[in-house]
């Protein structure tokens, strides 16, 4: 496998390792672990392996305190499986404070396009920023989508910064061909949206999983989807969402009812 450590101040990070695995925090660098940006619309983080993808230190592209700028977009794509350690393997995105108006979460795309599952041990954080007054930063979008094999889901929260006004939870929306969609026991999705679409079952059936609206697809006979919300939630219509990070495959179409 190939190790990868960095940390950039100014750009983006960009590792492409197409023949191999690739794991995430096994060098040590100046004392640096994990991946670091600060964020905004040229501080993404773009990892690709042709092998098992192992997230085992932290990415973080949360925008610099008080500048009110995006999180930088983190695009997570291999061949094989992607896992993400439970100790400190998270994603982190959030937006900028500011005193008036909060950045937007980054978005977050986790896409397995061979055999393996996908399986998060680490939180995601796509939340907009905080402010000490004005308008609150609004969530991101984070995409799951494995095309042959299981997601097992952590902690993701796209929800809106506080402390102002106004801003909006974002979308929580997963994607499997050949696997069950779960969570593991006691984390929470927490979003504006979550969608999921499906040929095998999918259970997000934790009691604190708070969204407003819900839907889902399910496109094989005797497969079952369930959905458990903490307080009030609609069945309802979800738009596309999901940019252009890796052409449109993070964009998983308008899922309508279940």
């Amino acid at each position: 496998a190939t190790y990868l450590t960095a940390q950039t101040k100014g750009g983006g990070v960009y590792v492409n390792s197409p023949s191999q695995g690739l794991t995430i925090g096994g060098a040590t660098l100046g004392g640096l672990t994990g991946i670091t940006t600060l964020g905004n619309s040229g501080g993404t983080v773009t990892v690709q392996a042709g092998g098992t993808l192992d997230v085992n230190q932290a990415i973080d592209t949360h925008a610099a305190a008080t500048s009110g700028l995006a999180g930088g977009a983190v695009l997570l794509k291999s061949s094989g499986a992607i896992n993400t350690a439970t100790t400190n393997g998270t994603i982190t995105t959030t937006g900028g404070t500011s005193g008036s108006t909060g950045g937007t979460g980054g978005e977050v795309f986790v896409y397995s396009t061979g055999a393996g599952d996908i399986t998060l041990g680490a939180a995601i954080q796509a939340k907009g920023g905080d402010v000490t007054a004005g308008t609150n930063g609004s969530g991101g979008v984070v995409t799951i989508r494995n095309d042959s094999g299981a997601i097992v889901l952590y902690d993701i929260t796209t929800a809106a910064g506080s402390g102002g006004s106004g801003g909006s939870a974002g979308t929580i929306q997963v994607k499997s061909a050949g696997g069950d969609i779960t969570q593991t026991a006691s984390t929470v999705l927490t979003a504006a949206n979550v969608k999921a679409l499906s040929d095998s079952n999918v259970t997000l059936a934790n009691s604190g999983n708070n969204a407003t609206t819900v839907a889902a697809s399910i496109t094989a006979a005797n497969k079952a989807f369930s959905y458990r919300d903490t307080d009030a939630v609609a069945v309802g219509s979800i738009t596309v969402d999901g940019s252009t990070i890796d052409g449109t495959n993070a964009q998983l179409g308008t899922v309508t009812g279940i």
